[in-house]
């Protein structure tokens, strides 16, 4: 019965389901050698599984670093080339990988203050602060903006 189920599971990749049905051959018979062997290798396969899933989180982890340090770099060349929409494209990219970070905003907002887009740089010195509200670097983002939206 069960080591039927267990290997007509596995041949069906359902390896949660077979290792259950291997698990119940083994409750009811715990000496038997199908069961033993079914579950050794299904048991086997999950952690091949697992490694895999492991792996391809740790790529797309480092593929989002690679991703956010180009962002920086570009942005960071283009505002320093005073190509400030270039600089925007590049910061608002590093946000889309990581809403989180407070440089991106910082940096996004000095490039909307040079381009006179004052509400925008605002909004996003704001943004900056949220995140990090003890960094002196983004309360004069928010200032810069201020100023150049004559609200003293």
């Amino acid at each position: 019965g069960y080591s039927r189920v267990g290997a007509a599971n596995h041949g069906l990749n359902n390896l949660g389901a077979a290792r259950e049905a291997y698990e119940k051959v083994l409750e009811l018979e715990p000496n038997n050698a199908q069961g033993k062997d079914g579950l050794e290798m299904v048991m086997r396969e999950i952690k091949n599984v697992e490694q895999r899933q492991e792996a391809l989180k740790d790529a797309m982890e480092s593929k989002d670093d690679f991703q956010l340090k180009q962002a920086k770099e570009k942005g960071n060349a283009a505002f320093m080339a005073q190509d400030f929409e270039k600089a925007v494209y590049y910061f608002g990219k590093g946000l889309k990988i990581d809403q989180y970070n407070e440089v991106f905003w910082s940096n996004r907002s000095a490039a909307y203050c040079s381009l006179k887009e004052y509400e925008k740089a605002l909004e996003d010195a704001e943004q900056a602060i949220a995140l990090k509200p003890g960094w002196a670097k983004a309360y004069t983002r928010k200032a810069a903006a201020l100023h150049g939206l004559q609200r003293y």
